[in-house]
């Protein structure tokens, strides 16, 4: 009887044991911030490891289980597609495995137009300023932001009239900031980041149409040349939209947390073109991979802009529903070369 009750006792702690040891894997976790990346060696995922609710991804040891590679920062990006399977170690724990699919793309990397309309004197516009900022660091490079401003009250700074009553009719926002808009198209939940519907669709969807931007600036004259080209023949018509932004504008924000809330980014100083590129529209069928559509705008910049602050953003409509096939942003005095797959 004895030995039936040591023999009981040894399988409990044995069993308790285990559990333990269950229990103390299953507290750490691997995150992925995506489940799916372009195989352009660009594109990006992030992984946070947690353990006992704490994020200790700056100690813990992120590796390809195939490879055996070890991530840096937690971060993996690849030219080769193929599904990649990651693990997390910390202080002798090992999490279940995450998976990621880095798929070959075919044509250009499509990027996010993500247009955030604001305003002064909006209380929870910050919110959305720092939703944007997360975004454009869980996407690198795939983000062109966009900040048109409005109105509450009397404050009224970065304001331009007719482009802001003419959004809010196309969009049908009224005075509600902050309202972004992802891809000309669709209203984005931006509590729900990159993962949330609009955000997701628009870096998903197929980059069929490259932007290339080349930027001169001669004392004040700014001189901007915009190149359009398909990986295929295009077979439907498109808009060309073209807008100068300036960075680091101060005005004291309704909201603000910091006083980095105070400055102002990517704000719409002036369109180079209507706001809906009807002026410039493209023919189907004129877009395709051998030949480049050009225009060229050219823009006599005021004495209140700072110059080194400028940046330039151009995307293509589609002439029916306007919604963005893709966008592109560059620096004043710079150039970006088309980004293909």
């Amino acid at each position: 009887m004895k030995k039936y009750l040591l023999g009981l006792w040894c399988l409990l702690v044995v069993g308790m044991a285990a559990c333990s040891d269950s229990g103390e894997k299953k507290d750490l976790q691997l995150n992925a911030n995506r489940d799916k990346i372009l195989a352009d060696g660009l594109d990006e995922v992030h992984f946070t490891v947690i353990s006992g609710g704490k994020d200790v991804t700056a100690t813990a040891v992120v590796k390809e289980q195939v490879s055996g590679a070890v991530l840096t920062n937690g971060v993996f990006a690849t030219s080769v597609a193929g599904t990649y399977s990651f693990v997390a170690e910390y202080d002798g724990m090992r999490s279940e495995a995450v998976t990621v699919v880095a798929e070959a793309g075919t044509g250009f990397k499509k990027n996010a137009l993500v247009m955030k309309f604001t305003a002064i004197g909006c209380h929870f516009c910050p919110l959305a300023t720092h939703a944007i900022s997360k975004a454009e660091e869980d996407a690198p490079g795939r983000v062109c932001s966009v900040s048109i401003y409005g109105t509450l009250g009397t404050m009224k700074d970065f304001m331009v009239d007719e482009y802001i009553e003419s959004f809010q009719k196309q969009f049908r926002f009224g005075t509600n900031y902050p309202t972004v808009v992802i891809d000309h198209a669709d209203k984005w939940n931006y509590n729900e980041g990159i993962a949330g519907m609009a955000f997701a669709k628009a870096l998903n969807a197929a980059g069929k149409v490259g932007i290339a931007l080349d930027t001169e600036l001669d004392g004040d004259n700014l001189k901007v040349e915009v190149k359009v080209k398909g990986s295929e023949e295009i077979n439907y018509a498109t808009n060309l939209v073209v807008a100068v932004l300036e960075n680091d504008l101060y005005a004291v924000q309704t909201g603000a947390e910091t006083e980095a809330d105070n400055w102002h980014h990517h704000v719409v100083r002036h369109y180079l073109t209507d706001l809906y590129g009807s002026e410039y529209r493209i023919e189907k069928g004129t877009l395709n991979a051998t030949e480049d559509y050009v225009k060229t705008f050219t823009y006599t910049v005021p004495s209140d802009f700072k110059k080194e602050n400028l940046e330039v953003v151009a995307y293509l409509l589609k002439s029916t529903d306007k919604s963005a096939v893709n966008c592109r942003k560059v620096s004043v005095g710079k150039k970006a070369d088309y980004e293909k797959l």
